[in-house]
């Protein structure tokens, strides 16, 4: 009867071990389920959030690449505005050139200053109406490259009534006054 017992005892150990396991493999499992669950939802969450900031990050890039596409146009705009004040003004000195004011200019500045031996003229050598004038008067000029006007040099001292330096003077105010009219 104790051997009896003693393989009653065994086998409600045995029962009762085969039940803890059980009993813990339920558990892990359970555990295991658990942890596979929380891994699933940060591995959602980073993702979420990984999303979130390539969307950020793209919005991002997006209105920067937007900014710099204006910022260019912009530029290329005030390129062309800036071209095309200069060809008016270009164009606004050739037809100075041929101007009965500029001839008045160029005579007065003439007979207003003493010419002698030691008198330069320097003049753009195209400027016709300028060498038919210093040509009148017996005066020699020495080309040089300017638009129009001319440089009289005496002694160490020089008069620049070029165009060149008469535009440049007043070239703030003319390409603001152009741009004004223009645009």
């Amino acid at each position: 009867m104790i051997l009896l017992n003693f393989e009653q005892l065994i086998d409600d150990l045995k029962k009762e071990d085969s039940f803890k396991k059980n009993n813990l493999h339920f558990k892990h499992l359970k555990d295991m389920d658990q942890i596979k669950t929380e891994f699933i939802n940060k591995k959602r969450t980073l993702r979420d959030k990984l999303i979130l900031e390539k969307t950020k990050t793209a919005a991002k890039t997006e209105k920067s690449d937007i900014s710099s596409a204006k910022i260019e146009s912009k530029k290329t705009i005030l390129k062309e505005k800036k071209t095309i004040i200069n060809n008016i003004i270009e164009n606004g000195i050739k037809q100075t050139i041929q101007s009965q004011e500029y001839i008045d200019f160029i005579r007065f500045t003439i007979d207003n200053n003493g010419f002698d031996d030691n008198t330069q003229i320097l003049i753009n050598d195209n400027d016709n109406a300028l060498k038919n004038i210093l040509s009148e008067k017996g005066i020699t000029t020495i080309p040089t490259n300017i638009k129009g006007g001319l440089i009289i040099m005496k002694d160490k001292i020089s008069l620049n009534k070029s165009l060149d330096v008469i535009i440049e003077k007043n070239r703030v105010l003319l390409e603001k006054e152009l741009s004004h009219i223009l645009f």
